[in-house]
């Protein structure tokens, strides 16, 4: 991964530059001197916080990738690629610069630290709108891929991780904010994890409910300062991102922010009412919510509904997926010159994955396996039939392994080993009569069958037409 990425770092003295975070890590790396360098790097292990995903763990990954998209298709969301390398700058605007991502957690790199790993993919979004001049029009879009946070591993949490998401850019309805919380909960229903999760909603007003709240809440934290941990003290003093305080997991900030001014308490009726429709959409599609007054978000750009599905099923209480509506990021985006409302909403998949899991789907949704076995004679046939039969059958997108080597009883056991749902049987006989013995490896029942046939009621089952 560093290969592709110094390639895009400027040189000094004919040198290329190496990103902080590298050079950080290169540093705490253990040395080994050259008599047992060899040895040490027999077992080469991944960077911490990366990881390898080898093929179940690649296909579990997949089926969510693979999930989102085909549910987001059906609300009349395309696909949107924006690049890994964002300007640093962009997450300055947008997420603060004494935030914990920023100043702690991107992965920075270029000569001046002005380029970076992009962390989430949100704000990439909205500049790449921005970029090309569609702000003002709308614009249904779902996203997959890669982000980057240098923090301490954990379970389900790498530092290379994968996040999928969708953002609907020019919505102002409560009708999008009930699509898209709806959207959402069709995804982890398509998952299977949809009863091992809550939705938990909230409002946040608009920029001068929450202004009010914010002067209200300091003058509560100020007259409990002692009290409150040290990061929260450092953000009181500083009088920056106090809504903080609703989230930490610090025991002494909790207690006092159950006791602390409710955002809810500042609500134009215009702005409860627009919520209590958002409550009454979901009611009338029948998705379970908990309306949580402590759910918040510290950047200034989110107004009204947001939301988040929580689970228990990981051991501590865990978010799965979260979103909301962020009317004021372009706006910041575009220092004043453009305005949109969109809503949205992000879920990491390593999360998604392990929470699968716990419900029991250890695996991705089973794929249809033919194998085409024909005993060797140690001469290729000069028909070809088996190879004719496979490509023909993969042309249609059917699975097929072509199995030609070796005794009848190989093929079988090799057949068995990677999970045929069906075997062919191209012997001899079946040749001479333009025929297949067809097995059923899953009740063990076998047809004959004329081959034509057969290869026709594969292809109608995998129902991708003729090119």
């Amino acid at each position: 991964m560093w290969g592709s990425v110094l390639g895009c770092c400027s040189r000094r003295s004919n040198h290329f530059f190496v990103p902080r975070a590298v050079r950080r890590a290169v540093a705490s790396a253990p040395q080994t001197s050259p008599a047992n360098a060899r040895c040490k790097h027999t077992k080469q292990q991944p960077a911490r916080g990366m990881r390898d995903l080898l093929p179940d763990d690649a296909q579990r990954l997949r089926h969510v990738v693979d999930t989102v998209h085909r549910v987001a298709r059906a609300f009349g969301f395309r696909e949107t690629i924006t690049p890994v390398v964002e300007h640093a700058t962009l997450f300055q605007r947008t997420l603060g610069l004494d935030s914990d991502v920023v100043s702690k957690e991107m992965y920075t790199l270029g000569p001046d630290n002005d380029l970076c790993l992009r962390p989430e993919n949100t704000a990439g979004v909205i500049r790449a709108l921005l970029n090309v001049g569609q702000l003002g029009k709308p614009h249904r879009l779902v996203y997959s891929g890669p982000m980057f946070r240098y923090e301490r591993p954990q379970k389900g949490r790498y530092r290379e991780f994968w996040q999928v998401g969708a953002e609907h850019v020019g919505a102002d309805t409560v009708q999008s904010d009930t699509e898209m919380i709806s959207m959402a909960w069709l995804f982890l229903q398509r998952l299977g994890v949809h009863h091992e999760v809550t939705l938990r909603l909230n409002t946040l007003c608009d920029q001068e409910a929450r202004k009010a709240h914010q002067i209200a809440l300091h003058q509560y934290l100020r007259g409990c300062a002692d009290g409150l941990s040290r990061e929260s003290q450092r953000r009181l003093a500083a009088g920056q991102h106090l809504l903080r305080v609703f989230d930490s997991k610090h025991p002494n900030d909790a207690e006092i922010a159950r006791h602390a001014p409710r955002i809810a308490d500042f609500a134009a009726a215009a702005h409860q009412r627009r919520f209590e429709e958002v409550l009454a959409g979901l009611d009338a599609l029948q998705i379970p919510f908990v309306v949580d007054p402590t759910l918040v978000r510290g950047l200034d750009y989110y107004t009204h509904t947001v939301w988040e599905f929580d689970t228990d099923k990981l051991g501590a209480k865990a978010t799965v997926l979260a979103g909301g509506r962020y009317d004021g990021l372009a706006n910041v985006l575009s220092n004043g010159r453009a305005s949109a409302p969109a809503v949205g909403w992000a879920a990491g998949v390593e999360r998604l994955d392990l929470l699968r899991q716990a419900c029991g789907h250890t695996s991705a949704a089973d794929q249809r396996i033919l194998a085409i076995v024909e005993p060797s004679s140690g001469v290729v046939p000069r028909d070809c039939v088996g190879e004719r039969t496979a490509f023909r059958l993969r042309q249609h997108d059917v699975c097929v392994y072509h199995l030609c080597h070796g005794s009848l009883a190989k093929q079988m056991k090799t057949a068995q080993r990677i999970g045929a749902s069906v075997v062919w049987l191209l012997g001899e006989q079946e040749l001479a009569d333009n025929k297949v013995s067809i097995r059923d490896m899953e009740t063990g029942t076998q047809r004959l069958e004329l081959l034509e046939e057969a290869i026709a009621q594969e292809v109608q089952l995998a129902g991708i037409p003729d090119a």
